[in-house]
């Protein structure tokens, strides 16, 4: 081979080289995804759930942070709503005791609560719209849910939480 050819081979090598090293459509996907959850988790990073909230309700708006994280705006909505009524089963267990079953509807619980004074008036205003959206993000012909919505679900719901559960 002469020297000519060489540099052609070594020059088809190196581009040859940089169409395989180039990222794929997937790769940028999953950069774009990666991205995006950063800056979602950001949004939550300031937020404090208290050390005194049971276990149950824990793990249930830790998996709503989680869904917002991930882009599941419409999951992370109605987690957050479920992450508020199982803190209010679990508060209305620790004041009656296991054995007296907690009601049944999410409006009951929010009754039984506001008529203890553990929630505040406009606690209990917030929880009821909490409710209403719950149920309008669980059928299919509600609305579109945004990264608003998601945010503005989950700061009420850890609100409420950590109103339910102060730390001493």
């Amino acid at each position: 081979m002469t020297k000519n050819d060489d540099s052609m081979v070594a020059g088809l090598g190196f581009l040859a080289g940089l169409f395989l090293a180039a990222p794929k459509e997937q790769d940028r996907q999953d950069i774009q995804y990666g991205r995006e959850c950063r800056e979602r988790n950001a949004l939550l990073n300031h937020l404090k759930l208290n050390g005194s909230v049971p276990r149950m309700t824990n793990e249930h708006i830790r998996e709503a942070a989680s869904l917002f994280i991930r882009g599941f705006f419409r999951s992370a909505c109605i987690m957050s709503a479920i992450a508020v009524e199982i803190a209010l089963k679990e508060k209305y267990q620790i004041i009656n005791g296991i054995k007296k079953a907690a009601p049944e509807s999410f409006k009951e619980l929010t009754d039984w609560a506001e008529q203890e004074g553990i929630l505040l008036r406009g606690d209990t205003s917030f929880i009821d719209g909490v409710r209403k959206l719950r149920n309008a993000y669980v059928h299919p012909e509600s609305l579109n849910v945004t990264i608003q919505d998601a945010q503005l679900m989950f700061n009420v719901a850890l609100r409420v939480i950590n109103h339910l559960y102060p730390d001493s």
